[in-house]
């Protein structure tokens, strides 16, 4: 939903999310090769804005409604291309081993075997479930209450949500500062 907030600013968010992704990336190389971070949250938030950016001409030709439904039902039916199988419970189908064969297809959803990383979100199915919030933004954009509750400004939460991305940055190495300062490595 956010996408919406903050239009004029996307492709700079959308850059430097992937920037600090990429730094991520670097550090925990560096720092904990085994636990290392290999398109995260923030590679995929970063990626996900740019692509919307790309699309959105498209998107905004589609209804709302059957547009959310649509995106949330191929987001059920996509949440285990990671793992390997299309469904989800009891309806699993699963998929040919050879797309799951080249590293560089990881980001898309389709990791190879050797594939490891701390945090993953692939665009599939991770996208859809972005585009629902897309959705969701446009529809809070045609609701007039709902733009004044969102409008609401607490100055101190405000300061905060200018920063987020800063506060994201530090809070993983001071913590793990304070919990190797209180347990050891």
């Amino acid at each position: 939903m956010s996408y919406h907030f903050g239009k004029r600013n996307n492709l700079r968010r959308g850059l430097l999310l992937n920037t600090c992704g990429l730094v991520i990336t670097l550090v925990t190389l560096i720092v904990m090769p085994e636990e290392a971070i290999w398109f995260g949250i923030l590679n995929f938030m970063g990626c996900a804005i740019l692509l919307t950016m790309a699309l959105e001409k498209g998107l905004k030709r589609l209804p709302i409604l059957p547009g959310l439904a649509v995106c949330f039902a191929l987001f059920l039916l996509l949440k285990n291309v990671d793992s390997g199988y299309l469904g989800f419970g009891p309806f699993l189908y699963r998929l040919p081993a050879g797309i799951y064969r080249y590293r560089v297809l990881a980001p898309l959803g389709f990791p190879d075997p050797a594939f490891r990383s701390g945090d993953y979100f692939p665009m599939l199915p991770w996208y859809l479930l972005f585009l629902c919030g897309w959705f969701l933004g446009r529809l809070l954009e045609r609701s007039r209450p709902l733009q004044r509750v969102a409008r609401i400004k607490i100055p101190l939460l405000s300061a905060i949500g200018r920063k987020t991305i800063w506060v994201y940055m530090l809070h993983q190495p001071i913590l793990m500062g304070i919990c190797m300062l209180l347990f050891g490595r």
